[in-house]
């Protein structure tokens, strides 16, 4: 039985999102690639992954402005 390579199923030039971009610009990446998950990056290394689930539970929360609250806030390290 052959193995598959990792290579296979990653995406070679991912997007990605900076940290402390707000949860509308990885709303609008997300809409324009029909993507569902984003890597954060900050200084160029990956320190977290954000999903459209996670904006929106963040966004559902009491108070919280799509256009100012950060990435950092709503992903997962």
């Amino acid at each position: 039985m052959k193995r598959a390579a990792i290579r296979e199923f990653m995406t070679p030039l991912p997007h990605t999102i900076g940290r402390d971009q707000p949860l509308s610009a990885a709303h609008r990446l997300m809409n324009e690639h029909h993507i569902r998950h984003l890597p954060v990056l900050s200084a160029g290394q990956l320190v977290g992954i954000v999903s459209d689930r996670d904006l929106k539970f963040v966004e559902a929360l009491k108070d919280v402005d799509p256009e100012r609250v950060t990435i950092e806030e709503a992903m997962s390290q």
